[in-house]
């Protein structure tokens, strides 16, 4: 996805993250990962946006033009081209998904979910490829669901957008869910991948699920050390959920973040943009 420019746009007006965000209705998390490229950027928030900093939202947005105007001369946009309207930082779907799950082992959680997520996790649950687990970032967390363990998915949607759930800041914790239904929390801390690697231990675990299907043999073991050092090793297979705070995959993806100050007027140093955020919040009750 191409970085959107909306930092630069912001910088010539001299405002800092935290006035844009007060401007448009939102929080400056929101508008460093838009800006960082690791959140997709809701329909009416990207035109907010597109008012206060007097430039157009495919200007903010490039590569975004074509289905940004098939959108506002039509009201809507098929899955497809909601999909590939995500891949340039707008979620084009106007409406606000909720995945409500029930997990083997009497786990209920209800999954706000963005609109290309919808679309491809509508498409995952048929099975129609070899999938095992599905994975989707939101509000913070990046999130492994084990497709072998959703017993019942009804997908819900309002009208009105939904305001975004924040996620506390001393959470850094990762989030299993057994199969079973207990539930485990260990500490951790931000990914540091050794020099040559750019993933890092969770970063590997959540880029072996995307490759991952259930025709071999193998078992999928993810390891990896928590907050202490000391190692955790988790059988996939008994793993109904995996879920981290999104920056211990990708330290980056806060690094736009700033102290409230307007922005220098040079962008040189800017981070580059990390891939879009996907899915959302959870929200877990036990029966």
């Amino acid at each position: 996805m191409e970085s959107p420019s909306i930092r630069k746009h912001r910088a010539k007006l001299r405002l800092s993250q935290q006035q844009l965000a007060e401007a448009v209705g939102t929080t400056q998390e929101t508008i460093a990962r838009i800006e960082a490229g690791s959140q997709l950027c809701r329909t009416d928030l990207a035109s907010r946006l597109s008012t206060a900093l007097g430039a157009s939202v495919p200007t903010l947005f490039p590569g975004s033009t074509k289905l940004w105007s098939k959108l506002q001369s039509s009201g809507f946009l098929s899955g497809m081209d909601v999909v590939e309207l995500g891949r340039h930082g707008i979620d084009g779907d106007t409406r606000a998904w909720t995945a409500r799950m029930e997990l083997r082992g009497g786990n209920h959680i209800d999954l706000p979910i963005g609109g290309p997520d919808f679309h491809r996790m509508f498409a995952a649950l048929q099975r129609t490829g070899l999938e095992v687990y599905f994975e989707f970032d939101s509000a913070g967390r990046r999130t492994l669901v084990n497709l072998d363990h959703v017993m019942v998915c009804q997908f819900t949607f309002e009208a009105s957008v939904y305001e975004e759930q924040a996620v506390e800041e001393d959470e850094n914790t990762a989030q299993v869910i057994l199969v079973d239904g207990r539930q485990l929390a260990f500490g951790v801390e931000y990914d540091d991948p050794a020099e040559g690697d750019s993933l890092g231990q969770f970063g590997h675990i959540f880029f072996t699920a995307e490759l991952w299907d259930d025709t071999g043999d193998e078992t999928f073991v993810a390891h990896f050390a928590d907050e202490d050092g000391e190692d955790v090793f988790l059988r996939m297979a008994d793993v109904a959920m995996l879920s981290v705070p999104v920056e211990v995959v990708e330290p980056a993806a806060m690094a736009e973040y700033e102290e409230d100050s307007p922005p220098p007027p040079s962008l040189e140093s800017a981070p580059p943009a990390k891939r879009p955020r996907r899915g959302t919040v959870i929200q877990i009750k036990k029966k």
